[in-house]
């Protein structure tokens, strides 16, 4: 798995009862994906333009196929979590390098000083 893959998962509920299958964002670097996790940020089919804490991904943009998303979507990148190959199910596809960096540098803003 590369660093701006879209992927299904068995995704986890917070407070631990179950899990739901639900499309990921691959966020971590090649290098740590060569190992047995991978740092995902949840994806939303119900997304809001105006959450300060996503970015949107329209299904009219030219780069929306290649997501292999099935709607408009948005990326909860305030929602990294590292998870265990094992429990990705498949790839959809790919964010195009511009969107994928926009969400890197979000992250990035999680643990920057204020």
């Amino acid at each position: 798995m590369n660093r701006g893959s879209t992927c299904l998962v068995e995704y986890p509920f917070s407070d631990g009862t179950g899990a739901k299958v639900r499309p990921v964002l691959v966020v971590s670097n090649d290098d740590f994906n060569r190992g047995a996790d991978v740092v995902v940020v949840p994806i939303s089919s119900r997304p809001n333009q105006a959450d300060p804490y996503s970015v949107f991904i329209d299904e009219n943009s030219s780069v929306f196929q290649g997501t292999g998303l099935r709607r408009s979507s948005s990326v909860k990148w305030s929602k990294p979590f590292t998870l265990d190959k094992s429990l990705l199910i498949r790839r959809l596809g790919a964010l195009d390098e511009r969107l994928a960096q926009r969400v890197s540098d979000a992250i990035v803003t999680l643990f920057a000083r204020v």
